[in-house]
């Protein structure tokens, strides 16, 4: 289709934009997509730049011909590229090809480019009057003959031959096309079945995956409670040390109340006996001083008597010598 496109339009369907449409694609449905799509794109930029009309909303589904094989949409777009040839330049001979084939076969070609009018809304394509006009006037083959010279109807001939032969060609392709769609669409239920199921075994994978994730934040979490258990544990063993210490703390904290009881009966007595102790010792200076004083009065009262004794012994000396004295002159 794009080499086609190419000869009918080589200005615009350029041999650079036919080097981009990828030609050994194989069953690769993808590759015939990404070619569709730019074959649609330019028969679309083409429309709007030479014939003026948008077919946006006429455009054929480029998915659907690659990977289905659509044949309504395909025929879309055959028409699409029969109308691109009978509006370019080279219009009149394609038309003029086009009206020396089987009266059948310009039917067929007439009845697409009217419904391609018809999704369009408009006529801008000629083609269909001039096969009006050429099956009205009833011109034989003697006519054309005389407008064609010899090696242009052998051509034309050859060429027509060779459509005929591709059409048969392309029909035998078709039916085999959609005993293909068919087995395609069987294998495609098939698939789609199968993608169902895997839809729903993945469903479960991933309900299963996020039990999986719940389990494994479980786990962490009971992990987490074991960890704090234990924990909960040493701490119970901790606190009943506390306990014990605390009871001990309170054993000797009363111990030491009762002690500080009795100490203050202790500071209480102490307080008392120093104070006894201070009048006491304040009596015994008193008594002391009474007593310094009395030995004091005593010492000299002693020294006093022994005074008065020395004196009275002298005086008994005295006494006794005088009366000696006496004596031994009563005695002379």
């Amino acid at each position: 289709m794009a080499q086609v496109l190419h000869e009918i339009a080589p200005e615009w369907f350029s041999k650079i934009w036919l080097s981009k449409i990828k030609l050994d694609v194989g069953d690769n449905w993808r590759l015939k997509v990404s070619n569709l799509k730019k074959i649609i794109e330019a028969v679309t930029d083409y429309y709007h730049e030479f014939v003026n009309q948008n077919i946006s909303f006429v455009k054929p589904d480029a998915v659907a011909i690659g990977e289905r094989k659509d044949v309504v949409e395909m025929v879309k777009l055959l028409q699409l590229i029969l109308g691109c040839a009978v509006n370019c330049e080279k219009k009149h001979e394609y038309i003029k090809e086009i009206m020396l084939m089987e009266e059948s076969i310009q039917s067929v070609i007439m009845q697409s480019i009217q419904e391609l009018e018809t999704l369009l809304g408009s006529t801008p394509m000629s083609l269909s009057s001039h096969l009006n006009m050429g099956s009205g006037r009833g011109v034989d083959m003697d006519d054309r003959d005389c407008a064609l010279d010899t090696a242009t109807m052998d051509c034309l001939k050859e060429e027509i031959f060779k459509l005929e032969t591709a059409r048969d060609d392309y029909r035998v392709k078709l039916a085999m096309r959609e005993k293909e769609m068919e087995e395609l669409q069987v294998k495609f239920d098939s698939l789609q079945r199968a993608a169902a199921e895997a839809r729903h075994l993945k469903d479960e994978v991933d309900i299963l995956r996020e039990d999986a994730d719940k389990a494994e934040k479980l786990e962490s979490t009971l992990k987490s409670y074991k960890k704090k258990l234990e924990e909960l544990s040493e701490l119970k063993r901790e606190m009943k040390l506390l306990e014990e210490k605390n009871l001990n703390y309170v054993q000797q904290t009363l111990e030491l109340e009762e002690e500080l009881k009795k100490a203050n009966v202790w500071r209480t007595q102490a307080e008392m006996y120093k104070k006894q102790y201070l009048e006491a010792r304040n009596s015994l200076n008193e008594e002391t001083k009474k007593s310094d004083k009395i030995e004091f009065e005593n010492v000299k009262l002693r020294e006093k008597f022994e005074r008065r004794s020395t004196g009275k012994r002298k005086i008994d000396r005295r006494t006794g010598f005088v009366e000696g004295s006496q004596r031994r002159i009563v005695v002379q």
